[in-house]
């Protein structure tokens, strides 16, 4: 007689370990009134960073070194600008941070760069259409695959934007997802 499995392998107590820990690795979670704040402070899990800042750079080189050799301009252009463009990708990667604070009112989300706020978005809890889970890039080094994910959420006007990123196994967007819609008092689905 087979028992039936009542919950997956996200409630498993090594899983939500692993996630609570991979969650504490990239993002300082504190209280606030009637709510959470979650850092997401920059330079964390900055493996993706640095790959795009290095490929792009040496890319860039390339463009740079074939138009001094007389070749090709449209060759030597294209790699420069295709270079500089993914190398500058790499570095907003590593330099940018998130603040997102989650109360029953709704979400407020600011994306720093350097330190410097760039963005401010702000979502009542009355337009939020959902806070899903999106997987964002795969990395791969070796014989080891990471997946990226991020937690967006959604208004009722077809808007979106991140409150969460740089998480890196489904059971820690998940648990970040839970406490989310926790502190929202929305029904986790």
């Amino acid at each position: 007689v087979y028992k039936r499995q009542a919950e997956g392998t996200e409630s498993h107590a090594a899983t939500l370990d692993a996630a609570m820990a991979g969650v504490e690795s990239i993002a300082d979670i504190s209280p606030i009134p009637d709510g959470i704040q979650a850092s997401f402070p920059a330079m964390q899990r900055p493996g993706q960073g640095i790959f795009m800042a290095l490929f792009g750079l040496t890319f860039a080189a390339i463009g740079i070194w074939v138009g001094m050799q007389g070749e090709s301009l449209f060759l030597a252009a294209t790699f420069t600008v295709l270079g500089t463009a993914f190398a500058a990708a790499g570095v907003f990667y590593l330099g940018k941070s998130l603040l997102v604070a989650v109360t029953p009112e709704g979400l407020r989300s600011r994306r720093f760069l350097f330190g410097y706020p760039i963005t401010t978005r702000h979502l009542p809890a009355a337009d939020l259409r959902a806070v899903k889970i999106k997987q964002s890039a795969t990395m791969k080094s070796g014989n080891k695959t990471t997946v990226y994910y991020q937690i967006y959420a959604h208004s009722r006007d077809g808007k979106s934007f991140p409150v969460a990123e740089r998480l890196t196994s489904r059971p820690e967007a998940e648990l970040l997802l839970e406490t989310y819609l926790t502190y929202l008092g929305k029904a986790s689905g």
